[in-house]
């Protein structure tokens, strides 16, 4: 199961919990939106979009067996695509 695997655990360990999860099975996806949900939290119990520090994983089906594939970083030599995470 993916929500056993390190990329949720990194995030968990950092006190972020998994508020989200969507399936996709007819795409070969899911999602898991992981946040800050402790009572504590300056967004504890906010909707999805209404979060202060959301992380958006997404497993795509059979990526994890497949030699061949490779991670796109969003870095392209034309330098139009940015990815960021943003910690507030």
């Amino acid at each position: 199961m993916y929500t056993d695997r390190l990329e949720v655990k990194f995030y968990e360990h950092l006190g972020m919990t998994m508020i989200r999860k969507i399936e996709q099975p007819e795409a070969k996806f899911d999602l898991y939106f992981m946040s800050y949900d402790s009572p504590g939290a300056a967004s504890h119990g906010e909707t999805l979009s209404n979060r202060q520090g959301l992380i958006e994983l997404t497993h795509n089906y059979g990526t994890e067996n497949d030699p061949d594939y490779k991670v796109a970083t969003g870095i392209m030599s034309d330098e139009r695509q940015l990815n960021t995470i943003d910690w507030i």
